[in-house]
């Protein structure tokens, strides 16, 4: 393909498939718009949706848009030549101050207040994550929590890239992604998993009298029927053909209880 293949087929209509294919990719940004809405995620900017095949508007707001809409922002730490708090350089995308609860511009950024946005339980973890890849002048990766003024708690994972000059490091970048969705489905597993194990320890336990499953496992199996593919519930209720006894037992009737489970196919 040369140069007037190239320049034909940019003068050539979006065929009916790249229009549907437009209209398809405006409908998922819509929902994703919505859903950050719903989680308390507002967008400052502009986010009316438009054809992206005929809207007007350069790099810098495209990218902009993108890092909104991934809830992805940037804090960039710059050492001057000096090295001292006077001649330090920290700034925080708009993106990124959204992240922890801020609107852009609301907050003037200093190392002291950068940190006291982390979870306090989370400080020493992170400065160390800091301070390793300093030293190392390597990149790393850590997970943290931040909290936003209304106490609400946000989980992001962070990229540390470190910036150097003359082979000594100068700065540091770290790209932040709010992932709080994804961890909180990832706590909501781990949670189901220990009540299944320790449900499935309690649950093997069959009852001493009849050797059959107990209540709590009877009750367990048509819960996870219910929440998942269905089936039927047979109950069988027992009474002797002749009447029972007067002086009957207990341990008589324990006995008929035992007699009667056995007779059952389990």
């Amino acid at each position: 393909m040369d140069l007037d293949d190239i320049l034909t087929l940019a003068e050539t209509r979006p065929s009916p498939l790249e229009l549907a294919r437009a209209r398809r990719v405006a409908r998922t940004v819509q929902s994703q718009y919505d859903l950050s809405l719903t989680e308390g995620y507002k967008i400052i900017v502009d986010a009316d949706l438009v054809d992206p095949l005929t809207w007007d508007a350069d790099e810098a707001t495209r990218v902009a848009r993108a890092a909104q809409l991934a809830k992805r922002g940037t804090v960039t730490w710059l050492l001057g030549a000096g090295q001292t708090e006077h001649s330090e350089r920290l700034s925080w995308s708009d993106e990124m101050a959204m992240i922890v609860g801020h609107a852009p511009g609301t907050l003037r950024l200093t190392p002291r207040t950068l940190f006291e946005l982390v979870h306090p339980a989370d400080v020493e973890r992170v400065l160390a994550a800091v301070r390793t890849a300093w030293e190392q002048s390597r990149p790393d990766e850590i997970g943290f929590r931040v909290v936003q003024p209304g106490g609400s708690i946000r989980h992001v994972s962070c990229h540390l890239e470190i910036l150097t000059e003359a082979g000594r490091p100068v700065g540091v970048i770290a790209t932040g992604e709010d992932v709080t969705a994804l961890e909180l489905a990832r706590q909501e597993q781990r949670r189901l998993a220990i009540r299944r194990q320790m449900l499935g320890a309690d649950l093997a336990v069959r009852d001493v009298l009849t050797g059959l499953q107990t209540r709590g496992y009877v009750i367990d199996e048509v819960d996870r029927a219910r929440r998942t593919t269905g089936g039927a519930l047979i109950v069988v209720t027992t009474e002797p053909a002749t009447r029972m006894p007067d002086a009957l037992t207990d341990e008589d009737r324990d006995q008929l209880t035992a007699d009667i489970a056995r007779t059952l196919p389990v």
